[in-house]
């Protein structure tokens, strides 16, 4: 045993490390991390730090630990996007399953996790972890439903999965009730812009038109008048005493 520059304890080889926490019995290793995790949260250490003992340790639902494992994720994801993801398995496993009709975080993270697999070119992985995300959505949640499909169709792109995701986004837009007005315009651009990459000039054209029927703000911008556009929309909403529109 020697000790680093900071008076830790620490083994000379880390098969001699590995060998002694094998060693270990279970019960003994989880209260180990249990209270590594709380003296450390209690020093106000780095979140990175605290969440190697959470991940051990943590009981299922406990929302502080998975804010914590959360935030060392964020804080790793641009150097080392492999180690965030594999932060954010474990907080997505201690997230969930929930109670029927609870709030449910486990889409979000995955989709968090599907970004650090794509920066770490696991696009497969990142597609399949969002493709599940999709089937946790809680019915009538279509503001998450749009954002995750929104990274999927990204995905799916650029596996070369295009006609895969516009059929998806059809089925998504046939399904969506009417009163869901933004979620419904995002898809419908969403469309529009697979559409225009991969579909005919006559489809473009009647998915614009749509668009500029359902959405006017939309229509006056592709006409190129933003400005006027936008004073439109001002005087409409101050008409019926709704919010100004700002940008």
């Amino acid at each position: 045993v020697t000790r680093d520059g900071h008076g830790t304890c620490e083994f000379r080889h880390p098969i001699i490390t590995a060998v002694v926490y094998d060693s270990i019995p279970g019960g003994r290793r989880l209260a180990a991390h249990s209270r590594a995790g709380t003296i450390l949260q209690a020093e106000g250490a780095a979140p990175i730090a605290v969440a190697r003992h959470l991940e051990r340790s943590a009981d299922m639902g406990d929302e502080q630990a998975i804010e914590v494992i959360r935030a060392a994720a964020t804080a790793t994801r641009v150097l080392a996007p492999r180690a965030a993801a594999r932060l954010l398995a474990s907080a997505i496993r201690l997230s969930g399953p929930v109670a029927e009709g609870a709030p449910d975080g486990r889409p979000l993270l995955m989709a968090e996790r599907s970004d650090c697999l794509i920066n770490a070119g696991q696009f497969a992985e990142a597609r399949e972890e969002l493709r599940a995300a999709l089937e946790l959505v809680a019915p009538g949640d279509h503001l998450t439903l749009a954002y995750l499909v929104g990274n999927l169709t990204r995905v799916e792109n650029w596996l070369g999965e295009e006609r895969t995701a516009t059929q998806r986004i059809r089925s998504i837009l046939a399904d969506l009730q009417t009163e869901a007005y933004f979620p419904r315009l995002l898809m419908q651009v969403l469309l529009l812009a697979q559409v225009a990459v991969s579909g005919s000039v006559e489809e473009v054209r009647e998915i614009g038109g749509v668009l500029e029927e359902r959405h006017p703000l939309l229509g006056a911008l592709r006409k190129g008048g933003i400005d006027q556009a936008l004073a439109d929309h001002d005087v409409r909403a101050a008409k019926r005493g709704g919010e100004y529109l700002h940008v």
